[in-house]
């Protein structure tokens, strides 16, 4: 029995240590963001999002990336922050036709470094700026896999 847990302790190290964060973006103070992650060829990067909002319309909410081999425009996309899987400490509380909601999850999607570079990632945060719509937090955290 005792072999068996530490043979289960071992293997969640193991599986844990395989994620590492490299960067966190706060997009609270400014929409736009960029940062520089040195990958290995077939590495893994996850997106993360921490966010807080207040609202009385389901607001429109997209983090835009573009994403770049050094200089060389890999591609572009959007994710939206409703999609998040799975969501962990979700709160939502609704009152006077006021929403708040706050939640840790992960994005849709992922990148996969094609060759061993430095990989260099712009984030705009687009959003709808209604009086209704307040923004506390706004987190990504990129975990490489």
């Amino acid at each position: 029995m005792l072999k068996i847990v530490i043979a289960t302790f071992f293997i969640w190290i193991s599986l844990l240590s395989c994620k590492k964060e490299v960067a966190t973006a706060n997009l609270l103070t400014t929409n736009y963001c960029e940062v520089k992650i040195p990958l290995e060829k077939d590495e893994t990067i996850t997106f993360w999002v921490d966010i807080d909002m207040e609202y009385e319309n389901t607001p429109l909410i997209v983090y835009s990336f573009k994403f770049f081999e050094g200089d060389n425009f890999l591609f572009e996309g959007g994710l939206d922050p409703f999609n998040a899987i799975p969501k962990k400490d979700y709160k939502i509380e609704k009152l006077n036709n006021k929403t708040n909601i706050s939640f840790k999850g992960k994005l849709e999607g992922n990148f996969n470094a094609k060759k061993d570079g430095i990989y260099i990632i712009k984030i705009n945060l687009i959003k709808n700026n209604s009086p209704e719509f307040k923004l506390h937090r706004t987190l990504l955290t990129f975990i490489k896999e």
